[in-house]
């Protein structure tokens, strides 16, 4: 065998050892809170991919929009949209979510389609409430708020899609949440001109002494996986 073949096998033969070692040295339980959308878009196709690194990891997905109390609750970490507002936990940024504005094409039919943001005041909104009882909402874009009042208001983003869907309104959110629903015609994407407000997308830990190797090894993988998929911007 030629000495730069040797030299491969070689490699190769110590790489796998490593992987190996790697199957064999990561293992227990970690506790993970997400928003459903990213939980069933995002993660869940690809975690064949992180079993097949690390088989002895076991991960318990906790689907959820809300914000948790990660110590109370034993979350290991969370991945969240949004401004922080939490100054006891660490973030891991992953980059900007872009965002769009759609609605149905029976809506367009009977409303009329928006070709610039005054148009708006013409139009109904589907609002996602931070709070019970909140009706106002607000669509943010670069040049500013426009304040709409909403016949709806909804607290979780497959219900806020399945509004939209049904011809109720308009909608804005982060662009993988609808990629397929634009591409496959259930939704129109409209005001592509005016540019929406971009949204952080972090991972967030408890502030401890000593972070676990599994926990350091599946938050680099989210996090590789959260880039690559969900349309971010830095």
């Amino acid at each position: 065998i030629l000495p730069e073949c040797q030299n491969l096998l070689f490699d190769y033969e110590q790489l796998e050892q490593l992987i190996q070692a790697q199957k064999q040295h990561y293992r227990g339980t970690l506790k993970i809170s997400m928003p459903s959308r990213i939980v069933h878009q995002v993660i869940i196709p690809e975690l064949p991919d992180f079993y097949s690194r690390y088989p002895d990891i076991h991960l318990q997905l906790h689907s959820s929009d809300d914000i948790t109390d990660l110590i109370e609750k034993g979350i290991d970490c969370v991945v969240r949209v949004g401004q922080l507002d939490n100054s006891s936990l660490i973030a891991k940024f992953v980059g900007n979510l872009i965002m769009v504005n759609c609605a149905s094409a029976d809506y367009l039919e009977q409303y009329g389609i928006p070709e610039q943001l005054e148009d708006l005041s013409q139009h109904k909104l589907i609002n996602y409430a931070g709070a019970v009882g909140e009706k106002q909402g607000v669509f943010l874009y670069q040049d500013g708020a426009v304040m709409m009042d909403s016949a709806l208001s909804v607290n979780n983003t497959e219900a806020y899609i399945a509004a939209a869907i049904a011809g109720l309104g308009i909608i804005q959110l982060p662009y993988y949440d609808v990629q397929d629903k634009i591409e496959q015609g259930t939704l129109v994407e409209v005001l592509s001109t005016y540019t929406a407000q971009s949204l952080p997308l972090n991972i967030l830990y408890p502030n401890r002494s000593y972070i676990p190797k599994r926990l350091e090894i599946f938050m680099e993988w989210a996090r590789d996986v959260l880039y690559k998929k969900c349309i971010v911007i830095f």
